[in-house]
């Protein structure tokens, strides 16, 4: 049994899969500082596992969809320095 990842969008460049020689295998991050909630917050892969048939290889395929969870990596940030605003003395606050 042989597995590998489609391409689809660029998201092969980003993961790979390590078959592990029992039928099993596991999705893996090549870099895993290339992941960032802020840029895709998901990922799509299409996995293709093949056979070993010396006659005719025979394989499936299987769409995997990747979600990306955040992590407060970025600092909040006020775009001003500085905010004011008037309230009349009735207004409900």
């Amino acid at each position: 049994m042989g597995f590998t990842i489609s391409d689809t969008g660029g998201a092969a460049d980003v993961f790979e899969i390590i078959d592990h020689g029992d039928g099993s295998a596991t999705v893996f991050t090549k870099d895993p500082s290339q992941l960032d909630y802020e840029s895709a917050k998901s990922y799509s892969i299409k996995v293709r596992v093949t056979d070993g048939g010396a006659s005719q290889q025979l394989w499936d395929e299987a769409d995997v969809a990747i979600l990306i969870t955040d992590v407060n990596d970025n600092a909040p940030l006020f775009p001003a320095a500085t905010y004011s605003a008037q309230l009349s003395d009735s207004t409900k606050v």
